[in-house]
């Protein structure tokens, strides 16, 4: 409990030393009479009773809770002091009365303001009393506020930092208080010596200390409208909570009503399962009167009964997987519809297999009705055969003769040297070679495989020596030059050109071909399979493209599908993607890839984004294609890559190609797709070429769009890149085989989409990665492809990823600066190194 004087305000006689000036200096004493100190005592009790009428004490507004008891019982301490002091102060007037006459005059002033300050006495502990018992009161209602408003403690505390600092007021008043109390009995003393000079200062010091009296009744009036206005925020705030009670009760009444809602709905649906249940039922009934009229399917009608009970039991069952395969057959529907797409494809192929395997059934009964021909054929020759030995034979019984003959040496000379001017001089022989040479050539003229004989003699006299000497070779020599001007069968022929056939598709299956020739062909069956395609760029006609990528194509398709534009990209691109809205599938050229940001506008807003816009009813079949990245010593302006520009839109498709195969697949798959494809081509690779297999030649050959290539196989490091840097990670992966490493190189081929499966899979295989391109390392592809390995396969990594990408500075234009913004084969070797924790 507080003391009923802790909150009252100073007395009037107790002030500070600031008020009067030359307070601090004490009074010089003076002798003084007694009626002099009568003057003073009486002046003194008349102001403190004027001040006590004209001021009623206040208290300060402070809760029970707020207060300190040590301070209040310093307080009481020191006002009990003050009244003790004051009574002596009375009991030394009084002795002063009794000793020394008084006037009349002054008797009876002093007995008046004796009077007033007992009836002053006796008002205080009323209007203390009234004090506590106001302070009770307030107290009671601060503690049922504080339980009412516990929700705003944020306001309450705001509140209590202000009442805080109105403690800190009181405190500096009741030490202000206690200096005053203290330099109440200095001024005390100094009134007693001080007569003329102390009624001037209390007068001075009464208006003064009635100006601070009113200052503070100022203040205390502020804060009493500070509160009033905290309490009037107070009740905005409870009406506030009360309406948001309300609208809580409206929101709970309406979630009560949905709950309703749905409730009804699930017996709703409860209702329609039951009938159906009962329709299946009925059904049921109906399949079992079928089942007494129809005895002949009494086996098939209890199988259909068994499968029935089985169905209605999972019938909900039956409904969940319904809504799944409704989820899975819409996923489905696009894998069909490019099923459909590869089946008409295969069943292109399928038919022209068909076609080389009907060919080769054809070519193989010929091949055995000639096998059963030639065997015929042989025996016939076995038989002629014998008959040659005997004429070989006899021939040589005639030269041994002639040997032992000198004479006939001579002429034996002469049939020696004549060869050789028979086969400068075919027409003139020797009359005995000749009549030699005429019975062989009659005897082989009958043989209708005269060849085939031929090649029999050749291997008698090149493996059996038969005949070894010279006179036999010549007549054999001769015999088969005979044999070949009279002519060879129809078969021999057609034998021999069915091998040069088949020997010409075998070379064309394992031939090259350049990436510009294989852009051209792609071009070109495209346009003759489809016209609705057609070409349009700079000098893309009369002059066959900047890198003759469009060869013969305005000689064969005419100016109406191969158009010449002017120089302005902006302008030729906006017609192409115009002419791609009205069902056109333009294939525009920009000759390099860096002039494409004059028509950036087009590309980006007016063909990716028409299909989203439209709500998939607009698709735009264009493509943009061009040398993309650097090429050799063109300048900044010229060797940018932007592949990662334009791999970060939605709604293009980007492609790289690497080899022939690569450019010639993609090219016809781009100008197939129903979006926009932007064709990354690289100037540099236009004259390269490549093995291209069989298959790539076909016409209906296309390459899937987002499926990447793994060029080469490895199982300890994985190197990514796409473009002419394939070539350079596949140098690299066999610098890397001579050390030891093996190195899996993947050509991506499809930068948007990105084969995120095939890079994930490879890196979960090699646990590394190595990532190249040519372009900048800030946002680029290797970028993409880290960030997807590091959230799919991050805990399959054994080592850091290595990425290689080109300078952060533009193309220089000095050869030797270029080549240090590029990628090269070394770096890629060093990185692939660090990735395996191997010295460099």
């Amino acid at each position: 409990m507080e003391s009923p004087h802790s909150n009252l305000l100073p007395e009037v006689d107790s002030l500070p030393d600031g008020f009067v000036d030359g307070a601090t200096d004490p009074p010089l004493n003076s002798p003084k009479t007694q009626e002099e100190n009568c003057i003073t005592t009486t002046t003194t009790n008349h102001d403190t009773v004027a001040i006590e009428k004209a001021e009623k004490p206040r208290t300060f507004p402070v809760p029970l809770c707020e207060t300190d008891g040590n301070e209040d019982d310093e307080v009481d301490d020191l006002i009990r002091e003050s009244e003790k002091l004051s009574l002596e102060a009375e009991l030394e007037q009084k002795q002063e009365e009794t000793s020394t006459p008084v006037p009349q005059t002054l008797s009876e002033g002093s007995s008046q303001n004796s009077t007033l300050s007992t009836e002053m006495d006796s008002l205080k502990p009323k209007k203390q009393q009234e004090v506590v018992e106001s302070k009770r009161k307030a107290s009671k209602n601060m503690f049922k506020s504080e339980k009412e408003f516990l929700e705003f403690m944020l306001k309450y505390q705001q509140v209590l930092s202000e009442r805080d600092s109105a403690i800190t007021v009181r405190d500096k008043l009741e030490s202000l208080c206690r200096e005053l109390q203290r330099q109440n009995k200095m001024l005390m003393e100094e009134c007693k010596r001080v007569s003329t000079e102390g009624q001037t200062l209390r007068s001075d010091l009464s208006t003064k200390f009635q100006d601070a009296i009113k200052d503070v009744s100022i203040k205390l009036d502020e804060q009493k409208d500070e509160s009033l206005a905290q309490l009037k925020e107070n009740e905005m705030l409870r009406t506030k909570l009360k309406h948001l009670a309300d609208q809580y009760m409206l929101s709970e009444q309406q979630h009560e009503q949905r709950l309703k809602q749905k409730t009804l709905e699930l017996q709703i649906s409860a209702l329609k399962i039951k009938q159906h249940e009962e329709k299946l039922i009925h059904e049921q009934s109906q399949m079992k009167v079928y089942a007494d009229q129809v005895s002949q399917l009494l086996s098939t009608e209890k199988n259909l009964r068994l499968q029935l009970t089985a169905d209605g039991d999972k019938f909900q069952q039956f409904q969940d997987a319904l809504v799944k395969s409704n989820e899975v057959f819409e996923t489905f529907k696009q894998e069909i519809d490019k099923m459909s797409k590869a089946i008409k494809e295969l069943r292109k192929e399928n038919a022209f297999l068909k076609s080389k395997t009907e060919k080769s059934d054809i070519s193989l009964i010929e091949l055995v009705e000639e096998r059963e021909r030639l065997k015929k054929q042989l025996e016939k020759t076995k038989k002629q055969k014998d008959k040659l030995e005997s004429l070989c034979r006899s021939l040589q019984a005639e030269r041994k003769q002639k040997e032992t003959n000198s004479s006939q040496r001579k002429i034996l000379h002469s049939l020696r040297s004549q060869p050789i001017r028979r086969m400068s001089q075919p027409g003139k022989a020797s009359p005995l070679v000749k009549q030699r040479d005429d019975t062989v050539v009659a005897t082989l003229a009958k043989c209708p495989f005269a060849h085939a004989l031929s090649r029999i003699f050749f291997s008698l006299a090149f493996f059996a020596g038969v005949v070894r000497s010279y006179k036999a070779q010549r007549m054999l020599g001769i015999l088969r030059q005979r044999a070949i001007d009279g002519g060879l069968a129809a078969s021999t022929l057609r034998r021999t050109r069915f091998a040069l056939v088949s020997a010409r598709s075998y070379a064309a299956g394992a031939k090259e071909m350049t990436v510009r020739d294989a852009l051209n062909s792609a071009i070109d069956e495209e346009m003759s399979a489809d016209p609705k395609v057609f070409v349009m760029g700079e000098e893309v006609g009369q002059y066959q493209g900047a890198y003759k990528i469009t060869k013969g194509l305005l000689e064969k398709y005419g100016p109406e599908r191969v158009y010449d534009t002017p120089i302005t990209e902006a302008g030729f691109t906006g017609i192409g993607v115009g002419a791609a809205y009205a069902g056109l599938k333009p294939v525009v050229e920009f000759m390099t890839f860096n002039f494409s940001m004059q028509a950036i506008d087009h590309i980006i807003n007016s063909a990716a984004k028409s299909n989203y816009m439209s709500a998939g009813q607009i698709n735009v079949p264009i493509v943009f294609r061009g040398p993309n990245g650097a090429a050799a010593g063109v300048g900044a302006q010229h060797s940018q890559c932007y592949a990662a520009w334009y791999a970060s839109v939605p709604g293009l498709k980007v492609l790289a190609p690497y080899s022939a195969e690569d450019a010639r697949g993609l090219l016809k798959a781009a100008i197939r797709d129903p979006d926009p494809v932007v064709f990354l081509e690289n100037e540099l690779l236009y004259g390269e070429s490549f093995p291209i297999s069989e298959e790539a030649l076909d016409s209906s050959f296309c390459l899937p769009i987002g499926k990447a290539k793994i060029e080469r196989e490895g199982k300890d490091v994985t190197i990514v890149t796409f473009s002419k840097m394939v070539g350079f990670a596949l140098k690299a992966a066999e610098k890397l085989a001579e050390e030891g490493i093996s190195a899996e190189v993947i050509n991506l081929r499809s930068i948007r989409p990105l084969d995120r499966a095939t890079i994930n899979a490879s890196v979960r295989k090699t646990s590394r990665l190595v990532t190249v391109e040519e372009g900048f390392p800030q946002h680029g592809v290797c970028a993409e492809i880290c960030a997807s390995v590091v959230e799919e396969s991050f805990s399959y990594l054994d080592a850091p990823v290595e990425r290689i990408a080109g300078a952060d500075v533009p193309m220089p234009y000095a050869a030797n600066l270029e080549r240090l913004a590029l990628p090269q084969i070394e770096d890629i070797v060093r990185a692939s190194k660090r990735a395996c924790y191997r010295s460099k």
